[in-house]
């Protein structure tokens, strides 16, 4: 709600957010933002999916998030192809993503979840 009254707005900094479901019925598209960074968050790749389209002309991104678990749709490919539809004017994307695990046999296999983010995008 304060956003729409901030037409002038060109960057956003957020730091501990969680996007609730009725969160969505309040969120009108900002075009007029063109840096948004996203700090100390929890998000699902569902949240960003929702929030990203909201700021069409974003040049500048960066998300620091933290996973309570594994979410295996957020990886490098997906990301890069939901901005490349979505984002088409990003410039700089600069991103922070921290897990807690408590399974030993995933610790084993951190090579494969930093393989989903492998990318050249």
């Amino acid at each position: 709600m304060i956003l729409g009254n901030l037409r002038y707005l060109k960057t956003l900094v957020i730091r501990d957010c969680i996007i609730d479901d009725c969160d969505q019925v309040f969120f009108t598209s900002y075009s007029q933002l063109l840096s948004l960074t996203i700090n100390d968050c929890h998000l699902s790749m569902s949240d960003i999916e929702f929030l990203l389209p909201q700021t069409p002309s974003l040049t500048h991104l960066k998300i620091c998030s933290r996973w309570r678990a594994f979410d295996s749709a957020f990886n490098g490919f997906s990301l890069e192809q939901f901005i490349k539809i979505n984002i088409s004017s990003l410039a700089k994307f600069v991103f922070f993503f921290s897990c807690s695990l408590n399974n030993n046999d995933i610790m084993g296999n951190i090579d494969s979840l930093i393989d989903l983010f492998r990318t050249p995008f």
